[in-house]
């Protein structure tokens, strides 16, 4: 699939100039969806086009290419690479994620080794998406899993996403649900924690398996986590930097 794209330039001898570049050098990648003279035509055509990229100038008679990205918040939804004439602006234009800055006269390949390496990133972002959807889909699966637990006098069957946590007591274990109901199970700690999906709970104590899903908040000045039955448990010290990471994960 071509990337949809658009030219924002005052210039018309240099939007001729990069059509001729795209047409010539990009034309199997790229997909020129329009052109803009000034911020107000650009904005007007991002929201009809919704371009992935966005070839833009710095110098727009009396304006700044800089001004568009005050319309939109930091994350913005394109890419873009400055086609200017300035050469000090590069630091600036890199603190906005520029792709590149291709100074004029555009050379075409440097216009077609900066598209390249805008399809290497989309190609990796689109793996990556992938990757976590696939790890969502199967955590997905695994918390709606049902287990079945040995108890003094018999067996509990529980769903795996209605855990908050267990706490060891030597030879038993004692799970607590978000519910706040309770179930002593006749294994200990290590045993559960091994029957339970290591994706979804962490051991934040000897005594203590949590459910992460359960995580409503961290003081770590207090190493103690509060989970969504209210609860505040305590973490180890020497676990509680894994435990912060793998929540940002």
């Amino acid at each position: 699939m071509k990337i949809n794209t658009i030219i924002v330039d005052d210039e018309p001898d240099a939007r001729e100039t990069l059509k001729l570049i795209i047409e010539n050098y990009c034309s199997n990648n790229i997909m020129l969806s329009g052109t803009a003279t000034s911020i107000k035509e650009a904005v007007k055509l991002i929201n009809i086009s919704n371009p992935e990229l966005i070839l833009l100038d710095i110098d727009l008679a009396g304006e700044s290419g800089f001004e568009l990205f005050d319309f939109y918040k930091e994350d913005y939804p394109f890419k873009v690479i400055f086609t200017t004439g300035h050469k000090d602006y590069a630091i600036k234009a890199f603190k906005y994620a520029a792709l590149d800055y291709i100074l004029k006269p555009v050379d075409p390949n440097d216009l077609s080794n900066a598209i390249k390496r805008f399809l290497k990133e989309k190609q990796n972002n689109q793996q990556l998406k992938i990757k976590t959807f696939i790890s969502n889909y199967e955590n997905d699966l695994e918390i709606n899993k049902k287990i079945v637990l040995p108890k003094p006098k018999g067996y509990d069957v529980i769903k795996i996403s209605e855990i908050a946590y267990c706490k060891s007591e030597i030879n038993y274990t004692r799970l607590i649900t978000i519910k706040n109901t309770e179930h002593l199970l006749s294994v200990n700690i290590k045993k559960i924690e091994e029957l339970l999906p290591d994706s979804v709970f962490f051991r934040i104590h000897k005594s203590y398996l949590i459910n992460l899903n359960s995580v409503i908040s961290i003081d770590k000045k207090k190493s103690m986590v509060t989970l969504k039955n209210n609860m505040q448990l305590p973490v180890a010290g020497r676990r509680i930097s894994n435990f912060i990471e793998i929540l940002n994960c």
